[in-house]
């Protein structure tokens, strides 16, 4: 039996991505020119591989824009996405553990962040906020 050329279940590399490169055109426009977008299309049709795609190749021609994909799937709630959010635009925004340190303690000061290192200081980075905390702030004003 001979092996599936396609694959399923994650998103496909740069080297296996084919054929959308009108759709490729169209989201990149888009995204720099700051039109939000929905890509609606049938489950398994390439659309996380398509963002994937598109966000790589502006980082590679653009090295001032700033990019963050964020998958809303796994969140729960608010708070996480929030957390989520932070955390990815200071990653991006930052190139070193001491910068992500400092932009999040600059960026969310009000929001009391609680940001910490992992094994590998240049890829493990957490961020949380002590939303208890903010709620007290925000009643106070």
């Amino acid at each position: 039996m001979k092996a599936s050329p396609f694959k399923y279940g994650s998103t496909v590399s740069i080297q296996s991505f084919t054929k959308r490169e009108e759709d490729a055109a169209k989201l990149q426009g888009n995204l720099m020119n700051g039109i939000n977008t929905t890509i609606i299309s049938p489950r398994r049709w390439g659309e996380s591989s398509l963002v994937e795609k598109v966000i790589n190749d502006i980082n590679k021609k653009d090295k001032k824009t700033k990019t963050v994909v964020i998958d809303l799937f796994s969140l729960g709630s608010e708070e996480e996405f929030l957390e989520q959010f932070a955390r990815e635009v200071i990653k991006s925004s930052s190139t070193k553990w001491q910068e992500w340190m400092s932009s999040g303690k600059d960026f969310f000061k009000k929001l009391i962040p609680k940001s910490s290192l992992g094994i590998d200081p240049n890829t493990d980075f957490s961020l949380s906020f002590d939303w208890q905390e903010l709620k007290k702030i925000v009643m106070k004003c």
